[in-house]
């Protein structure tokens, strides 16, 4: 009954101290009592909490529904997901690495089905916010008169890692700022591969700030850490370019992390005072973990000429808050002088540097406070925390691995909506000529199909691009064995677009019961290979039958809960699959379980916390589970998992029954009206297309050369359109 919402970011919390339960009334979306886990102190605990949703972005909660104040608040737009906890301490999941334990906020509730209804709610507050913002940020637009704004993305792809530790658990953090993300733990192995992608937003951020970040790669398993930097200053305008990292421990002296939240105010000398410089150290955050809880005791030495000031020691923490004022007075001998902002770590006999800023007053406006996020270095002459690869030093046993990373940084220029019309337009015309066009050309069918499922979802019109797609591939394919087989644009599209929006239906369906194999820590290895006595294997083996067949009973089950929009896509390929080879053809029923079993199912159950049904990856023994996603058998490679196959023949007529009902469309009237999970930027979403063909302009013009369309000839005069509209709008901007 434990559930966590995760922050994306760290959370400042001001502004609503005096709020009272009472005054939420009017916009209370839902209250109750929850148990909140609370960090404060040496030992965690539980203590009740009353918990108002409202209809804004915010969640409070209070000791009693008669309060004055609350005891906290969580603005939901700096939340991104909500996870199942399976803890009963409350306080394990705080020690994650790859989460805050300062903004995690981990809940208890009565029962398991007020659980599912809390987190339900937990995620429409999500969503509402997150659709609230984009109204705002239209607002705002319209308000200051702007026709443009900048979105500004980090894409991370981590691929592997290569000379780990033998038989590492390896699983790696990519971190910007307070930004985190983690791939799955590969077992029992010094070469993971993980292939795993990821996208930070950065639009909040200030192009200045950005350009201070690191990107912060860390490779951890159980025996420990292995860190990495690289500065974003290197990414800009690079292309998606893998490359080999070499990885560096945390405890050399030459590694460096964080970053510390600084305002300095340079005042002026008059005729009745010195000039002064005011610095306020507010907070830092991830921090060098220097001790063996990875947790250090921070404390900061600020340095001008001779002065020196020290503040307070935050204990055992990664993300220290110290609320640290002090003034230095400029004279003429001391104010070419840089500040130093030196944060160490105070250790039982000693302090150990963790790392420090440096400031010119010079470069400060008189009287204008500057609050800034400054990412820490070493000393004048830092070298860079990680390397491509190169030549290893003589002592080769020093070296920690290597790490295969493709980064790319972009910035992109986003107009109003009506700005694209004529494009959009031009796109559905002649039966999605100029979409199939691009399917044919593109060398990136995974990006374009995920812009392309994600625009046409965002306008209500993903259906019927999906039907478009699917059918235009069975007319083409010749043969039934290979439907669906390839990476085309259409099966890219049906993918992206069944995760998009079958996350929700997935958890509701699936997650009570993987939690439960999961949880039991059961073995289910049947490798001889990896198990040494019979009788275990025996053992395993019935284990694993049984938990294969409950896992296919609860799929079985869930045809009433399959979204009506997959229902619908599935009717449409099954029609058009037996028009073209028959209604007893086996394609009637393989074309539609290539999309829910093998890239649906079978990769949910293959990693759970990549598809939100589990709080963290599962071990090695139950992970072996998963190998039954498919429910196909299994030959050559895998002989010891042979004795399968009875059980799975067995369930071959259900398996048909249960797609011919998913693939049945329900009437339009049993289309469900619920909150979607996702909140979609269509003026983005357009502004990509547009970047994509203008990149893929040549080839579509070669195209039309071979394969002459009306709708590839206007697209040329269209894109101009655009980019006029473009240059037009950045001129008005800089004018104002």
């Amino acid at each position: 009954m434990f559930f966590s919402i995760i922050p994306l970011k760290a959370i400042p919390q001001q502004g609503y101290e005096e709020t009272s339960a009472l005054s939420l009334a009017p916009i209370t979306f839902r209250s109750g009592y929850l148990k909140k886990w609370s960090t404060k102190g040496p030992v965690g605990r539980w203590t009740k909490k009353w918990i108002v949703v409202t209809t804004s972005d915010m969640v409070f909660y209070f000791k009693s529904p008669k309060d004055s104040y609350p005891k906290g608040y969580l603005d939901m737009l700096k939340y991104n997901d909500i996870v199942d906890t399976f803890s009963e301490k409350g306080s394990e999941p705080t020690t994650k690495d790859h989460d805050s334990p300062s903004q995690r906020c981990i809940f208890q509730a009565e029962t398991e089905e007020d659980k599912l209804s809390w987190m339900s709610t937990f995620r429409s507050a999500m969503n509402r916010a997150g659709m609230n913002g984009l109204r705002k940020r239209c607002l705002e637009m319209q308000a200051t008169g702007r026709k443009m704004r900048m979105q500004s993305m980090l894409y991370v792809r981590v691929a592997e890692a290569r000379n780990l530790k033998p038989h590492s658990d390896a699983f790696c953090l990519v971190q910007i700022g307070a930004q985190t993300v983690s791939t799955q733990t590969i077992y029992k192995t010094d070469s993971p591969l993980w292939g795993e992608e990821f996208e930070l937003d950065l639009t909040e951020k200030s192009a200045s700030d950005i350009m201070e970040e690191s990107v912060n790669i860390t490779v951890m398993d159980h025996s420990g850490r292995r860190d990495g930097i690289i500065p974003m200053q290197q990414l800009i305008d690079q292309q998606p370019n893998e490359q080999w990292y070499e990885l560096q421990s945390k405890k050399s002296e030459d590694f460096i992390s964080g970053e510390v939240l600084v305002e300095l105010t340079y005042t002026p000398a008059s005729k009745s005072s010195a000039a002064l410089l005011s610095i306020k150290l507010i907070e830092g955050r991830n921090l060098v973990a220097n001790d063996t809880n990875d947790l250090c005791s921070p404390f900061v030495v600020i340095r001008h000429g001779t002065e020196k000031k020290k503040s307070s020691t935050a204990l055992k923490t990664l993300n220290p808050s110290w609320n640290f004022s002090t003034t230095f007075e400029l004279t003429v001998d001391n104010i070419k002088e840089d500040v130093r902002v030196i944060v160490k770590d105070k250790e039982r006999t000693h302090s150990t540097k963790l790392g420090q800023v440096s400031f010119s007053v010079s470069t400060l406006t008189p009287n204008t406070p500057v609050k800034n996020w400054y990412t820490l270095t070493g000393r004048a002459e830092r070298r860079s925390m990680m390397r491509r690869e190169k030549s290893i030093s003589s002592n080769e046993d020093l070296s920690l691995g290597d790490i295969r990373l493709r980064l790319k940084y972009s910035e992109t220029q986003i107009l109003t909506l009506d700005n694209y019309s004529e494009l959009w337009d031009l796109i559905n015309a002649g039966d999605y000529a100029i979409i199939d066009a691009l399917g044919e050309v593109t060398s990136d069918r995974d990006g374009v199909a995920k812009n392309l499922v994600r625009l046409y979802e965002g306008r209500g019109k993903a259906v019927d691009l999906l039907n478009h797609l699917t059918e235009r591939e069975i007319s083409s394919t010749a043969s039934e064995d290979v439907i669906f087989r390839g990476n085309s644009i259409a099966t890219k599209s049906v993918d992206n677009y069944m995760k998009l929006i079958g996350l929700k239906f997935l958890y509701k369906v699936m997650a009570r019961k993987v939690k439960e194999i999961c949880s039991s820590r059961k073995s289910f290895e049947v490798d001889p290979s990896r198990v040494d006595k019979q009788e275990k294997i025996d053992e395993n083996a019935s284990g694993l039958m049984e938990a294969t067949t409950a896992i296919a009973q609860v799929i079985f089950q869930s045809v009433d809960q399959t979204p009506y929009e997959l229902r619908q896509i599935f009717s449409g390929i099954q029609r058009g699959v037996v028009k073209k080879w028959g209604a007893q053809n086996i394609v009637r029923w393989t074309a539609v379980s290539g999309f829910i079993f093998l890239r649906f199912w079978g990769p949910a159950i293959l990693g759970p916390k990549l598809f939100k049904l589990l709080d963290d990856h599962p071990d090695v023994d139950t992970s072996r589970i998963q190998k039954m996603g498919n429910l196909a058998q299994f030959e050559g490679k895998e002989p010891h998992l042979a004795f399968m196959n009875p059980c799975i023949e067995q369930n071959q007529d259900r398996v048909k029954v249960y797609i011919d009902k998913i693939s049945t469309a329900p009437s339009s009237a049993a289309s469900p009206n619920q909150t979607r999970d996702h909140v979609i930027d269509v003026e983005a979403e357009m502004s990509l297309l547009y970047t994509t063909l203008c990149r893929d302009r040549v080839k579509l013009a070669a195209l039309n050369q071979e394969k002459p369309s009306p709708y590839l000839s206007k697209l040329e005069t269209v894109l101009n359109a655009v980019g006029e509209k473009y240059i037009a709008t950045i001129e008005n901007q800089s004018l104002k």
